[in-house]
């Protein structure tokens, strides 16, 4: 799984480059995300804008990770469109995992005001 990273201000970026987030990839998923979370950045984006696709084990690998990070992070996503945004809604998923449409918003919604 190709996931790209970056650190800006505090805040983990980052771009997953799978257009399908399915169970075939889910622990790929997960080995990724963890250790920008472990490492001490609270703050993370998950751009989803080369995903077309994701599946119940991948929301949970999300969810995991939000449930490492514990109360002192958050967890947002961004560019999901179509059924990727579909399936955070209909799994109420956003009401936990903010949903934006830029990385731009994103970031912006995890700097403390």
């Amino acid at each position: 799984m190709l996931v790209d990273f970056s650190n800006e201000g505090g805040i983990s970026i980052a771009r997953i480059q799978e257009d399908r987030l399915d169970a075939r990839v889910a622990i790929e998923l997960k080995n990724s995300l963890t250790p920008a979370v472990t490492c001490g950045n609270r703050n993370l984006v998950i751009n989803l804008a080369n995903t077309t696709f994701i599946d119940s084990s991948a929301l949970g690998v999300i969810v995991g990770v939000l449930k490492d990070m514990g109360t002192n992070g958050n967890i947002v996503i961004c560019n999901a469109n179509g059924p990727v945004s579909s399936a955070f809604k209909l799994t109420r998923m956003d009401l936990i995992i903010g949903l934006y449409e830029s990385e731009e918003e994103a970031k912006a919604a995890l700097i403390p005001a």
